[in-house]
């Protein structure tokens, strides 16, 4: 487990950053998205969702131990019949790595869950035929927004603008060149994507079908909360929070067997990092938050994602820049009523 080892690449904010000039110029990257869409900020309504479609996900979500609340994690299991399996993050991306996995989550929710009139971008996380869009190109985007033009990093803020100005590129878009999908395995090819405008000049018209149209600012957990179980948007969330096992629950396993580890903060050290808002549930009395990160699917007890208690969440809002994936504009599905 990498719990027991250095953690992995980090990349909130650029080497030379400080832990308060990151948070400095990550809400200098929020008030620049508010500044220029002012009207896709905190907008967002509840929306009417698929009964049955619901029942699958809150089934799956009881035979993990869950009572109540909502799991992305278990959208994904209702849609593919299992988790999604990503690959690690080999460079300082987690910004745009966080990214791709709560815009593919966010996708699958609004087909699946929302019943909305669309098509995910694909049935594969291996290849073109990605149900992942293309994650170097929005991590460019946000790096572009954020003046960020060498080395790796971006800032949340400056990510989420890009979603929404720039859009999201579809890996089965023709003429991408990529070792892998939806990341680029190579890593000095990924560093020369991130550092280039070559793919938002090159592939802008295609993204910007594929815009990002709403976000919710989350500064406290009872927002968190109302964006994951009303809302049903993932989030983005980006700090110098480190985290580590703290103890097994005694009574809450998954339904395969596998004992819920329950994690605190790491004061001892510090991660520069994003990571992502997957799931606010209540199990056996108490509400949690699950916290996806993007070190591959061993990084932590339970694989790529750790459980935190409700209330240590809320502390962490009030410190970190978070915001929440909101609708997405898919492809039409061309079915006709």
């Amino acid at each position: 487990m990498l719990d027991n080892a250095p953690p992995g690449k980090m990349g909130w904010g650029e080497d030379t950053d400080t832990d308060e000039s990151r948070l400095v110029r990550e809400q200098r990257a929020f008030e620049a998205l508010s500044n220029a869409y002012p009207d896709r900020i905190n907008t967002a309504t509840e929306p009417d969702y698929n009964e049955n479609h619901f029942n699958i996900v809150k089934k799956l979500m009881q035979e993990d131990g869950i009572d109540n609340g909502f799991s992305a994690n278990h959208v994904e299991k209702a849609v593919f019949d299992n988790y999604l399996l990503w690959l690690e993050q080999l460079i300082g991306s987690c910004v745009g790595s966080g990214g791709g996995r709560v815009v593919t989550q966010r996708t699958l929710i609004e087909v699946f869950l929302l019943n909305e009139p669309e098509e995910i971008l694909g049935t594969k996380l291996i290849g073109t035929n990605n149900v992942c869009p293309f994650i170097p190109f929005s991590y460019r985007a946000g790096r572009k927004i954020g003046g960020i033009n060498r080395g790796d990093g971006s800032f949340c803020g400056a990510h989420i603008e890009g979603l929404m100005k720039y859009g999201s590129l579809p890996c089965s878009t023709p003429g991408i060149v990529s070792d892998a999908f939806p990341e680029p395995q190579n890593t000095s090819t990924y560093r020369n994507m991130g550092n280039s405008d070559e793919l938002l000049t090159k592939f802008g018209p295609e993204a910007k079908v594929f815009l990002m149209e709403d976000t919710i600012k989350i500064t406290d957990g009872d927002q968190g909360k109302d964006a994951l179980t009303k809302f049903f948007q993932p989030a983005m969330i980006c700090s110098n929070w480190a985290f580590e096992p703290d103890y097994k629950h005694a009574s809450w396993k998954f339904a395969d067997g596998t004992p819920v580890y329950i994690y605190k903060r790491n004061t001892r050290t510090s991660w520069a990092h994003n990571m992502s808002i997957v799931a606010v549930v209540e199990a056996y009395g108490k509400w949690w938050v699950f916290v996806k990160n993007s070190w591959g699917m061993k990084a932590h007890k339970n694989g790529d994602f750790f459980v935190i208690p409700f209330d240590l969440y809320g502390s962490w809002c009030r410190v970190a820049e978070q915001s929440s994936i909101g609708n997405l504009r898919l492809r039409p599905s061309g079915l006709v009523a």
